[in-house]
């Protein structure tokens, strides 16, 4: 019986579509052998189909095969114990022109079928759609439909809070606002909300050599952006500061800053101070995509083509350290750190522009240091959920990559005081229902009961 799956999402390439292909995937046997890929074209002007794979760790393409129009399958038998997971390229050569499709194989064996660590007292979080309503779940659904309570009350009734984008409150009318932010409040559900904390575009303003990055921030953040939603009675349990130290330290990834990462925790103090006098009791986390620092020395996952070169943006522990120096001194603090890691970055298996760089790197070990020094510098330790994958192929393979990542978190010790479960890909393809299979509050749900409650995920779950 086949153990193992691997599923394949799509890439579009410049220089071909994609259009007419429908689907591409395969299966991998208890051998390690790819097998049974499969792919399916609507054209019907079709000269030959060739296919194409590179491993994880590989620079360059290596051609597989070619078939003629009526081949819809390839039965691939190389061994690729020496790779953690592979990219396949598609194409269909036409009279018209070249239709490809890439698909990345990776490993869906289900971790937490072997059990877990049970009843953490760990708080659980989901966040709304980050994109659009027709980015994720295809336009079906409002980015605030969760303001349908009984369409997941279960969870609702264990759920410790949601995490809603700035665009969506900017995006919502002011009926949707109201129905949201009531909806909420009556079932005891805390709102978090995602900004930038401070802002790029304000990193080189200033009046008379003094900087104004954190006042204008906040002005383009509170004034400008949830000022309304605060105004129609919503209630701000949380900021989540999404990457502040670098949108100021490299505004649109560029070296044009002036700030050091001590001006930069001083703008953090006055920004939070700001938002302090409008909502007294709100509470901040700093956020930050963990895959794009270095640590201690060693390589970020992806280099930003900046001064610190391999480093993408910098030592992070050193960031860190000296940011949370200058705001752990003032009347104000962050009550969180989090980190924006996904399970791809976690296995070391997700994309990077420096493979031979990051290949024999344990980031694993990584994000098992950040978690010490957060806890060591005295603050909660949240984790961002996701798979990027994951949420590009399939609710399928979503589900599983969350249940597995919580699984792997546990079992070395990362023990997570807030659990955000979170997507930035096509899937889960709905939010709601909670009883639908493959939603995002049925995902949210099997997550937290399991971890939480000690309930066990269903069989074939």
């Amino acid at each position: 019986m086949l153990n193992r799956l691997f599923f394949f999402f799509l890439f579009i390439a410049s220089a071909c579509v994609e259009a007419d292909f429908i689907s591409a995937r395969g299966e991998l046997t208890q051998s390690k052998t790819i097998s049974n890929i499969s792919w399916k074209y609507e054209g019907a002007d079709v000269i030959e189909f060739l296919l194409y794979r590179r491993g994880w760790s590989q620079a360059k393409w290596e051609f597989v095969s070619s078939f003629t129009p009526e081949i819809s399958s390839y039965l691939d038998m190389d061994e690729i114990n020496s790779e953690r997971s592979w990219r396949y390229r598609i194409v269909a050569k036409t009279i018209s022109g070249d239709y490809v499709r890439y698909f990345d194989a990776f490993d869906l064996t289900k971790l937490y079928a072997s059990g877990m660590n049970r009843d953490l007292d760990a708080d659980f979080w989901m966040s709304v759609p980050a994109g659009s309503g027709s980015s994720l779940s295809n336009g079906r659904e409002s980015r605030l439909e969760i303001k349908n309570i009984s369409r997941w009350s279960s969870l609702a009734g264990q759920l410790d809070g949601v995490v809603v984008y700035r665009s969506a409150i900017i995006e919502a009318s002011d009926e949707e606002l109201v129905e949201f932010s009531q909806a909420m409040k009556s079932n005891g559900i805390k709102i978090a909300i995602e900004i930038n904390g401070l802002s790029s575009s304000y990193a080189l303003h200033e009046s008379e050599g003094e900087s104004l990055t954190g006042e204008e921030s906040f002005s383009s953040n509170y004034t400008r952006s949830l000022k309304r939603f605060v105004d129609l009675g919503g209630e701000i349990d949380t900021l989540i500061f999404d990457g502040p130290i670098r949108r100021v330290l490299y505004p649109s990834d560029t070296p044009i800053s002036p700030h050091t990462y001590q001006s930069i925790g001083n703008e953090l103090v006055d920004t939070m101070r700001l938002w302090r006098s409008v909502v007294p009791k709100i509470k901040f986390v700093l956020l930050t995509n963990f895959s794009n620092w270095g640590w201690k020395g060693q390589p970020a996952r992806n280099s930003k083509g900046l001064p610190p070169q391999s480093l993408g943006y910098g030592n992070y522990d050193e960031a860190l350290r000296e940011v949370l120096g200058v705001v752990r001194g003032s009347e104000v603090d962050f009550d969180a750190v989090a980190a924006d890691y996904n399970y791809d970055a976690f296995l070391n298996e997700g994309y990077s522009n420096q493979v031979e760089l990051v290949k024999d790197v344990d980031y694993k070990n990584r994000l098992i240091e950040f978690y010490h020094v957060v806890k060591d510098y005295g603050y909660q330790f949240n984790m961002i959920i996701n798979s990027a994958r994951g949420a590009k192929e399939g609710n399928h393979p979503y589900r599983v990559e969350v249940l597995n990542y919580i699984h792997s978190l546990i079992g070395v010790g990362v023990n997570v005081d807030s659990f955000v479960i979170q997507s930035w890909g096509s899937y889960p393809s709905l939010w709601l229902t909670e009883n639908t299979t493959g939603t995002m509050t049925w995902t949210t749900r099997l997550a937290l009961e399991r971890v939480r409650n000690g309930v066990d995920v269903a069989p074939g779950y």
